[in-house]
């Protein structure tokens, strides 16, 4: 009885794990394109530091030294709050931020757009592919 319960209980972290990396790989095939901008994080300000050209940024009319001031109506104050911008992504639901421009406020959508297969396997796909094979492994 207790080599089963073991065997079972093996089995269940085991599925647990593959789980867990079937969904790594899903989100390293799956992530969004970068959306083409730099941004500084300083004395409680989120500034457009570059904007990349032909990206999702640039097409959202983002200009260099803009300051990002909410996103949603949640404050942009630092690295962090950038990043639950960043976590809540959807494909092709524009992100409102709030801008401040040269002391006017305005509103930018900046559309997240799905990667595609040929920018994964520029942008360190295959060192990816490597490491979940080892992960599946160990």
């Amino acid at each position: 009885m207790t080599s089963r319960l073991a065997r079972a209980g093996v089995l269940l972290v085991a599925a647990a794990f593959v789980g867990y990396w079937a969904l790594l790989v899903d989100c390293d095939l799956w992530q969004p394109k970068p959306q083409g901008v730099a941004l500084a994080f300083e004395g409680g300000r989120v500034t457009v530091a570059d904007v990349a050209p032909d990206s999702a940024a640039a097409r959202a009319g983002l200009l260099l030294g803009d300051h990002l001031v909410s996103f949603e109506g949640r404050p942009l104050r630092d690295r962090l709050d950038w990043m639950a911008v960043e976590a809540n992504v959807e494909f092709a639901r524009p992100i409102n931020l709030s801008v401040d421009r040269d002391g006017r406020l305005s509103t930018i959508a900046l559309v997240p757009e799905r990667g595609s297969w040929q920018s994964w396997r520029l942008h360190h796909g295959p060192e990816l592919l490597v490491i979940r094979g080892v992960q599946l492994v160990t």
